[in-house]
């Protein structure tokens, strides 16, 4: 459903499922799922833990797949994609 994967590159801001769910109010299944269906996260091995990429994740919640699309594609300098990586405090 997700297409290609993002290309969760090093420098990327990457949160645990755990970090993710507390941000979101939702259940850490939940989290994992959204990783497995949007391809916006990771797991390093078959038992190893998650790690979600914050900006997919919020674009995800947002419901904005065309900004995921964007990011997908390797698009980072869009408007509509950067807003995504501005943290509250910038």
């Amino acid at each position: 459903m997700h297409g290609k994967p993002i290309n969760l590159s090093i420098g990327e801001e990457m949160i645990s499922v755990t970090q993710a769910a507390v941000a979101l109010g939702k259940s850490p299944d939940t989290i994992r799922r959204y990783a497995i269906k949007y391809g916006i996260g990771r797991q390093l091995d078959k038992n190893g833990a998650w790690s979600v990429s914050l900006a997919a994740l919020k674009m995800v919640y947002a419901k904005d797949p065309e900004a995921l699309t964007l990011y997908r594609n390797g698009d980072r300098d869009a408007p509509r994609v950067r807003m995504y990586f501005q943290t509250d405090g910038s």
